[in-house]
């Protein structure tokens, strides 16, 4: 697994890599996930992603093998795509009366992602990021206090079509 050019941000190395890979997985119907993480600390951190992203184990989930870090990196984030059109429409004549899928479920995940995030606290403490992208190219992070209930979304990027509210 190698890794990304340096970003200053761990949204931007999110956008970078979600945008790069995104077409090919609604291509494949397959979502492709990967790690953010950060070297440094302060004004002089850099944030990079995990290269190539992988294929999850599941076309609409699933597992990732787990990420093969520098020896001084902080893992800070995981990301997926999410290639399928789930969405409904309050005026099917009408692209803005979307009505788009919850992004992260509180309640149920796939399968061993709270087991992978509490075992990487031991070597990278701090809060875990999820980053996920949709087809209409909007990034969401379902951010901090992973293992918790504490959890927060937030965009990072609003969709970039007409279906943008």
């Amino acid at each position: 697994m190698g890794q990304s050019l340096p970003f200053g941000t761990a949204d931007e190395a999110a956008i970078a890599a979600l945008d790069g890979i995104m077409q090919k997985s609604i291509k494949e119907r397959h979502e492709y996930g990967g790690y953010i993480f950060q070297i440094g600390s302060g004004k002089e951190a850099k944030f990079y992603y995990t290269t190539p992203l992988d294929k999850s184990s599941d076309p609409k989930g699933g597992t990732l093998p787990p990420p093969k870090l520098p020896a001084d990196a902080k893992l800070v984030a995981t990301m997926h795509t999410h290639p399928f059109n789930e969405d409904t429409y309050d005026d099917p004549d009408d692209p803005s009366t979307l009505v788009k899928p919850p992004r992260f479920s509180q309640d149920q995940d796939v399968p061993g992602r709270r087991t992978f995030e509490a075992a990487w606290q031991k070597r990278s403490p701090g809060p875990i990021d999820m980053y996920v992208i949709d087809i209409h190219s909007e990034v969401d992070v379902l951010e901090g206090k992973r293992g918790k209930r504490g959890e927060s979304e937030r965009v990072v990027r609003k969709c970039s079509d007409k279906t943008c509210k």
